[in-house]
């Protein structure tokens, strides 16, 4: 379904009534510069490495915002996207013309990226049931990316849910595997940072 020859008018006016955050991001310069400055600012302002999990559109906009990162920036250990909609060919084909490459250009994982993991479950409608590795370029000198079918944990109420997604045992396994923990005082068994996005809503 994804990869499906949605017409971009259509894709547009969809994003528009039903998800417009997405829409404000992918057609509105301004919210776009706004929102991708919040994680920009924030890796500016403190050491890395990170570890940086993007849910729904919280992928499109890690992604924009890291390959815009010099090489030789303190780099990101994990990035970790969830829910993503770059499964969705008009998606990935708008993303690729903002960020000036080829529309059916393969996603490139940003060179100071050194691990990639996409998880998604196959009844998200989001991410259009399926994955999107097939249309990442990987080579041998590129860094790894590794993509995993889950099932959410609150798939029965909400299959797109950030939070089922994040309880899943694989995904906190893959953040805990990259994290100091010894640096954080702890406050629950696992702490979930807010989409970026929320700021501006």
């Amino acid at each position: 379904l994804g990869d499906l020859p949605i017409p971009e008018a259509l894709m547009r006016s969809y994003l528009r009534l039903f998800l417009q955050d997405a829409h404000d991001f992918l057609y509105n310069d301004d919210r776009r510069r706004a929102i991708a400055g919040v994680l920009r600012d924030r890796l500016d302002t403190s050491s890395g490495p990170y570890v940086i999990v993007g849910h729904s559109l919280g992928s499109l906009v890690a992604l924009e915002v890291l390959s815009a990162l010099p090489s030789d920036h303190l780099g990101v250990a994990l990035l970790v996207s969830i829910g993503s909609p770059l499964s969705i060919r008009a998606i990935r084909r708008r993303m690729a013309t903002l960020m000036q490459r080829p529309p059916d250009a393969r996603i490139r994982v940003p060179a100071v990226v050194r691990e990639w993991r996409n998880f998604y479950d196959p009844r998200d409608i989001v991410t259009a049931g399926s994955g999107f590795a097939q249309h990442v370029e990987q080579t041998e000198t590129l860094p790894p990316f590794l993509e995993v079918p889950v099932l959410n944990t609150e798939r029965d109420e909400d299959a797109h849910s950030a939070t089922g997604y994040l309880r899943h045992p694989a995904i906190r396994t893959a953040v805990r595997s990259r994290l100091d923990v010894a640096r954080f005082q702890p406050v629950a068994d696992f702490v979930i940072a807010a989409d970026v996005v929320r700021d501006y809503e």
